[in-house]
């Protein structure tokens, strides 16, 4: 076993280089770009953000390291989930779940659920505070509907809030006069999903409306019950002028998710709703000043409906009782370690436990089945103003709050039942001064007031100093604070049974013993993180690279896991990360390009207990992606590779080939993904594991 699966891990690292070596020699026998001066239109450009400070400017004059996947990638991937293209990111890692499924996490600590990472759609925050965490399975975009994603690689709290703990990942949508008049996207792999996109749209550049409608069916696992089928709804509608732009997205996804399938418990039925309206109007005032106003709703429902069968004692009152006084005799009992003439030395609680337990028969008891549900309700309002102003040619700044109020309520999730409401009051500033032609400061501060918790304020420093026409270093400070949710704070594990079978011994409902409950309150997670960057960028060559150093100290981290029979979160983890990451981009001619990223990180837990497990951070990755377009077909293909200490390898080849073709007069392109997988990574749920190690898609579009 360990021959063979060394075997594999050493041929996938050997394809993965072999691959970028015939790349880069492939890239030599190709003049330099600068032979095709004629072709102005299509000179690389040096990518712009404005994630990372508000302010849009070139990656050469970031504060910090972002990577930006833009649509040119988006499109030469051939990626119809938005996991396939963060796996190109450095340091991201990803966690499996049932269905397929996967959820993202920027340098790990937890990737099944992620949350200290801010997710963004257009500056927007669609992490959930009350169970802290980003839904990955309702992301309310689709590849075809993404401009660019900004990955800003750092702690950013100045400049996003609390959940921008390691990192951000924003989606930058595309504008409407950028989108087809009418698309239609077929897609089907091989291991049975499919995929339905249309889009359209109406109007002009000053007056347009866009509507996107996508179906997604997932057959599961092999042998597993965990089919779904979402349906996503997006419209969008643009209106404009020479000095007023005003965009409104409201968007829609509905899921149906038959579940996983567990030793006593068979999950019939689990159904979601989520909502999103988001307005976006911006006023140029002056030259040099504007005024933007974000607006913000989102509402999810959330429904699980399952039967379980079980011991009847599982129901009594002294059951779980026991189990939060003394759970390691309860364990006894269960497992039959405990002997009738033991009863007497146990405590009061252990002998009513242990007669109810044999009032039923003990071991020899009748199971009885019942009904049980989780609801989860959330909803946001948000409202944030935001001013940016040149004040001169050497000074910008950013200035700007919001208020934000979240609500949750459910039944299983929170000691207290009935909606819970949190207001919280943001200010935040972030200002550039251009010291010298060659030098930038940049320093941010963000404040948050929380009804519930102490306030926190988060500060970074930043220095870019430009050393040639083409390149430039940076280095940045920054402290950040993390507050912990609802859930960590006042969370609870509780499942009422109700509608119990025909059983002999009469019983209806009740509440299953393994429950539990957060018991303290919990301080913020902290980090103070130092980087130090280079970036180089000659459109001569079409060459963009970009190396980072970093070292990151966090204290009083949340452990990562809370589980039905076992709920205690606690600031019991302390850990030091120190890694390099690197990322190239190079468009060598008007045909090809390559985009290269890695990552060695180096944790050092100081503080860890035994419930930090399953943590499943990457210590080693590396992609290498090559995009070729001739003039009427595509071509991309790549690797990924990811070394996880605690979970195995997982290394995946890939390739994608598009052709367009003319049929009835309208262009029709066909394109075909396959990936092969080598997969050694010890899974978190055991059912996860693929058909085979092949997976071929086709895709099927249709373009007005």
């Amino acid at each position: 076993m360990f021959n063979s699966s060394f075997s594999l891990q050493t041929k996938s690292k050997s394809i993965i280089c072999w691959m970028l070596l015939g790349v880069t020699l492939q890239a030599f026998s190709f003049p330099l770009y600068a032979e095709y001066d004629w072709l102005l239109e299509e000179q690389p450009l040096l990518a712009a953000a404005i994630t990372p400070t508000r302010i849009n400017k070139s990656l050469l004059e970031q504060p910090v390291a972002v990577s930006v996947v833009d649509r040119h990638f988006i499109e030469s991937s051939g990626a119809v989930s938005i996991s396939e293209l963060m796996a190109f990111v450095p340091g991201m890692a990803r966690g499996f779940r049932p269905n397929r499924e996967t959820s993202i996490a920027y340098h790990g600590l937890n990737s099944l659920n992620p949350r200290r990472m801010q997710v963004l759609i257009d500056g927007m925050s669609i992490y959930e505070p009350g169970l802290s965490q980003v839904d990955w399975r309702h992301i309310p975009l689709t590849p075809n509907q993404i401009e660019r994603i900004e990955v800003t690689r750092s702690p950013s709290a100045a400049v996003y809030g609390s959940n921008s703990f390691n990192g951000i990942i924003n989606f930058i949508t595309r504008k409407i006069p950028e989108q087809a008049k009418l698309n239609v996207h077929l897609y089907q792999n091989s291991e049975q999903t499919k995929q339905v996109n249309v889009s359209g749209k109406l109007g002009d550049a000053d007056n347009a409306i866009a509507m996107h409608y996508q179906y997604q069916a997932h057959q599961g696992f092999d042998d597993v019950e965990d089919n779904s089928r979402q349906h996503r709804f997006k419209a969008q509608h643009q209106l404009q002028n020479h000095h007023w732009q005003s965009v409104t997205q409201i968007s829609y996804v509905k899921d149906n998710f038959d579940g996983d399938k567990p030793e006593e418990v068979e999950q019939s039925a689990a159904q979601a709703e989520d909502w999103y309206i988001q307005n976006q109007t911006n006023w140029q005032i002056s030259q040099n000043l504007e005024l933007q106003l974000n607006q913000h709703i989102y509402k999810k429902n959330q429904q699980t409906d399952w039967q379980s069968c079980f011991h009847p004692s599982f129901l009594s009152t002294e059951f779980a009782q026991l189990h939060q006084a003394e759970p390691s005799l309860l364990n006894g009992l269960l497992a039959g370690e405990i002997k009738l003439e033991q009863v007497n030395e146990l405590s009061e609680l252990g002998q009513a436990a242990v007669m109810n337990y044999l009032s039923y028969g003990g071991p020899q008891a009748q199971s009885v089945c019942g009904r049980a549900n989780n609801y989860t309700e959330q909803m946001r309002k948000q409202i944030e103003l935001q001013m940016t102003w040149v004040v001169n040619p050497n000074l910008k700044m950013v200035t700007g709050g919001y208020w934000r109020q979240d609500k949750v309520d459910s039944n299983v999730y929170l000691q207290h039942s009935g909606w819970q409401t949190f207001d919280s009051f943001v200010s935040f500033a972030n200002i550039e001064y251009r010291a010298h032609p060659d030098l930038l400061i940049d320093v941010a501060l963000m404040n948050e007031k929380h009804q519930q918790g102490a306030d926190s304020l988060s500060p970074r420093i930043a220095f870019n100093y430009q050393a040639c026409e083409n390149c430039s270093f940076r280095f940045n400070y920054s402290y950040t604070e993390r507050l912990p949710g609802e859930f960590e704070q006042n969370g609870q594990f509780k499942y009422h049974i109700y509608q119990l079978d025909p059983n002999p011994y009469e019983l209806t409902e009740g509440q299953y013993f393994l429950s539990s409950l957060a018991q303290q309150r919990l301080n913020a997670e902290k980090m103070k993180a130092v980087e130090l960057g280079f970036h180089y960028y000659n459109w001569q060559t079409g060459l963009d690279f970009d190396v980072s150093f970093f070292h990151q100290s966090m204290t009083d981290l949340i452990n990562q896991s809370a589980q039905l029979d076992n709920f205690h979160f606690e600031n019991d983890l302390n850990a030091d990360l120190s890694g390099i990451e690197i990322e190239m981009n190079w468009q060598f001619n008007p045909l090809n390009r390559i985009k290269v990223s890695g990552s060695a990180l180096n944790w050092r837990l100081k503080q860890a207990t035994s419930a930090n497990d399953n943590m499943f951070s990457p210590t080693a990755s590396f992609a290498v992606f090559h995009a070729y377009k001739p003039q009427n077909w595509r071509l991309g293909w790549g690797g990924v590779f990811q070394h996880v200490e605690e979970a195995g390898d997982l290394s995946q080849l890939q390739m994608y080939v598009e052709r367009p073709l003319t049929l009835f007069k309208q262009n029709v392109t066909v394109g075909i993904n396959s990936f092969y997988r080598i997969d050694t990574s010890r899974k978190t749920y055991q059912l996860s594991e693929y058909n085979n190690d092949w997976l071929v898609a086709l895709n099927l579009e249709l373009i007005w």
